[in-house]
């Protein structure tokens, strides 16, 4: 279990969560960091599966779902939300078929 996580060099050009460069601008894994930690910071990890090509992580409040090689997946019929590594929504309803490609997807329950 990781309890802490250090990030050397926060904001610098080129590398690092924010580009130092650009008034500090937030890069995609600061959103994505971000989004990680909203949904599932506080939960219990439960498992790990590979279905479908992808692989589901479940934790008590979401699961996350990952494949390097694109695959589609069924989207589970519990889930009420979906959405992208950086937070954003996603149309897809449950028992649809979602494209799963190299960014995780979060399934809310």
């Amino acid at each position: 279990m990781t309890e802490r996580v250090w990030w050397w060099n926060l904001a610098a050009h080129g590398f690092g969560l924010a580009d130092e460069l650009a008034a500090c601008r937030p890069r995609p894994a600061w959103r994505a960091l971000v989004h990680f930690h909203r949904t599932v910071g506080t939960s219990t990890f439960q498992s790990r599966e590979q279905r479908n090509g992808a692989l589901w992580f479940h934790f008590d409040k979401a699961t996350v779902v990952y494949a390097l090689a694109s695959t589609t997946i069924t989207v589970p019929s519990d889930v009420t939300a979906v959405h992208d590594l950086e937070g954003q929504a996603l149309s897809v309803r449950p028992s649809e078929p979602l494209k799963i490609s190299g960014q995780p997807v979060y399934l809310s329950a």
